[in-house]
């Protein structure tokens, strides 16, 4: 027992040393809509309609792995709280990597239970944690919806295999007619049935993909232990049950949104083809990236799925003749491939129009080269296997440390996928996205050039691409970029709404207006698009129309500094002045640099003839912006009214020389 015990901790150790790394990481990829939108309490503006992100949906999808993105932010700070607050992504890297080590373990418990050797059970768990391939769902935060799907589906194999392990116990005989130990023993194998049917939901619940957990207990079952399908049947009825309403489920929600990728009879070799590729990538794990571009579109046109889909039927065929021969291979095999059904495109998923393949599929599928692993050094226990196992696993252990430095941010990762693949445009777009949000507007234009040019109806791309040129001014040239989208589809509330604020910032207020609204039809709670609908109305003189969506925006989020501030200045034009001052208030406790505000509750205390608190606001107006010219004026007028004549002849006279260099230099232009 120690020796298991050693072993474990060794294996923890291990894993650490290697990933540790990923602890300093920042968000990358889709990490940032995925968790962190996702989290967020209050949407102050429409979703960025961003059709690249694999978290869309989450709740529904996988509500358990969102239930551990949540738990994770309520034990650290929230960084999801305050949305003006740069969000802290290295929580969810050590959950990551916490959930990953834990997996490692029930990976080596289950080996124990199989080969019955603890030294080749914990190389074959050293491989499933060092594996290169392992990498991409440890290092990107996002993976934890493979790593936490992965980490059920373990352990409910894990019980399964102590549920359906045959055991032969002798024992003293009980009165009531069985042993003493053989009733121990069926209730023990009763609870871990109970306990691996349990796991199995919660992975579904975490990732649909572990509905392959059923045949993956039907290799171990039926190729190893040696029961009949009908015993089969008996123990895995209620995982396939279950395992087929969701397959019905999810591809019934797939196809809402997706269509057919690809023809069904086409649908095999394109299976074939991921084989392929994934069997040459756990043999060969060198230029591992996060975009493939293996999409079946390419696939077929390129002609390979017309030719490697001869190699896993040949496998297969090799495996068939030797399966009495070698059946702990062929159960090795078999667990690779079925663990990989949800991913191989016989059922299409979101992803695959970037890439059929990707790393993250193969972190249960793991499993098998781990079992295939032990079972060579339990068989083989000779000095230079045990040598060639080592520099093996030393060899792969490095390539992962590597290769997680690849996953620091989204310029290092996705840089390195073109130098991988050139026609990545999910990379070029992504590096966009990094660089947009450090403010290099130019260099992230030039890569959302890049993905557009690659692939014209990218509908992020459009969006992004707009949103940099509205920030730098060129409205047209945006407005053109959002009318691309209205032309390809899908359409969100973000489009219409960033097309309404271009509209109202170029005076087009009816086309504003009517984005506006649009924007609302799809998102009713948009805080944002009430707002600029209120400051639009605001602008026609609806103000009416403007205080209703300015009272709903508030409602929806209650610190909308410049709604306040609207809604302020049409109830102080209407007489309404308690409210007034109290909006201009709250925008001035949201946005203390608000000048105007100062300004405007100064004039409104003037008016009720609470002169010394009007100059204070006058001052405090001044001292956020010097060259304000009617806060001049005012606190000149005040000073005057309340005996400061000296003072305030001063303020007036800067404000009408304000003026004279204003028009003089408007006169010069």
């Amino acid at each position: 027992m120690r020796i298991t015990y050693s072993i474990g901790l060794f294996l923890i150790v291990v894993t650490l040393a290697i990933f540790w790394q990923i602890r300093n990481h920042e968000f990358v990829w889709n990490d940032r809509n995925a968790i962190v939108e996702n989290l967020s309490p209050n949407r102050r503006a429409p979703s960025n309609g961003d059709d690249s992100r694999q978290g869309s949906g989450l709740q529904l999808s996988n509500p358990l792995t969102h239930a551990v993105w949540a738990t994770v932010a309520g034990l650290s700070e929230n960084p999801t709280a305050d949305p003006s607050r740069k969000p802290d992504p290295r929580p969810f890297h050590i959950a990551n990597l916490i959930v990953h080590i834990l997996s490692v373990l029930v990976v080596f418990a289950i080996l124990r239970l199989l080969i019955h050797d603890d030294w080749a059970a914990g190389s074959g768990a050293l491989l499933f944690a060092l594996h290169p391939l392992q990498v991409e769902p440890v290092a990107w935060a996002t993976g934890m919806r493979e790593l936490l799907c992965g980490f059920l589906s373990l352990i409910s194999l894990w019980q399964y295999v102590k549920y359906a392990l045959p055991v032969t116990v002798s024992a003293p005989a009980d009165r009531a007619g069985g042993t003493a130990s053989q009733k121990r023993l069926i209730h023990k194998r009763r609870f871990s049935g109970a306990l691996a049917i349990f796991a199995f939901a919660l992975a579904v619940l975490a990732n649909p993909a572990a509905v392959a957990l059923p045949v993956v207990a039907f290799v171990i079952d039926y190729v190893l232990f040696k029961r009949s399908l009908r015993h089969n049947a008996l123990s895995l009825g209620a995982c396939v049950t279950l395992a087929v309403v969701v397959i019905g489920v999810t591809q019934w929600a797939r196809l809402q949104n997706l269509g057919g990728i690809s023809p069904i009879w086409q649908r095999p070799l394109i299976a074939a083809d991921a084989l392929t590729f994934y069997l040459y990538k756990l043999f060969v794990p060198f230029q591992l990236s996060v975009d493939y571009g293996r999409s079946p579109v390419v696939v077929a046109q390129q002609g390979w799925i017309y030719l490697t889909w001869l190699v896993p039927v040949a496998l297969g065929l090799l495996l068939w003749l030797s399966r009495r021969r070698a059946p702990y291979f062929v159960c090795a095999a078999s667990i690779f491939a079925a663990s990989l059904l949800p991913f191989l495109g016989l059922f299409p998923f979101r992803f695959q129009t970037i890439s059929t393949v990707a790393d993250r599929y193969l972190y249960l599928a793991m499993l098998g080269p781990a079992f295939a692993l032990a079972w060579v050094v339990s068989r083989w226990q000779t000095k230079p296997v045990l040598m060639a196992c080592g520099i093996l696993l030393a060899a792969l252990g490095l390539k992962s440390a590597f290769q997680a430095r690849l996953w620091r941010n989204n310029v290092i990762l996705f840089s390195h996928a073109l130098e991988l693949n050139s026609n990545s445009w999910i990379s070029h777009y992504n590096i966009g996205v990094d660089l947009a949000r450090k403010g290099a507007f130019e260099d992230a234009a030039q890569h959302y050039r890049a993905a557009l040019k690659i692939k014209p109806d990218y509908v992020s791309a459009h969006f992004r691409f707009g949103n940099i040129l509205a920030v730098q001014g060129n409205l047209d040239e945006a407005i053109r970029q959002y009318d691309a989208i209205l032309k390809t589809g899908p359409v969100s509330a973000a489009v219409h709404y960033n097309l309404g604020n271009a509209f109202a910032v170029l005076n087009r207020l009816t086309e504003a207006v009517e984005q506006y609204e649009k924007s609302l039809q799809l998102d009713p709670a948009s805080a944002a698009a009430h707002g600029g609908l209120g400051h639009v109305l605001f602008k026609q003189n609806k103000l009416e129309d403007a205080l209703e969506h300015y009272r709903k925006a508030i409602e929806i989020d209650p610190e909308a500094a410049d709604v306040h501030y609207s809604m302020a200045t049409i109830l102080g034009s209407r007489g309404e002045i308690e409210p007034a001052m109290d909006h201009y208030r709250v925008a001035l406790r949201l946005n203390p640099t608000y000048s105007g505000a100062y300004y405007n509750v100064g004039i409104l205390l003037a008016r009720r003839g609470r002169l010394d608190e009007a100059i204070g606001y006058f001052r405090q107006a001044l001292a956020i912006r010097p060259d304000f010219v009617e806060a001049h004026e005012s606190l000149g007028r005040a000073l005057v009214l309340q005996g400061n004549r000296e003072e305030g002849l001063k303020h007036i006279e800067q404000a009408l020389q304000i003026l004279k260099i204003g028009h003089g230099a408007e006169t010069a232009r």
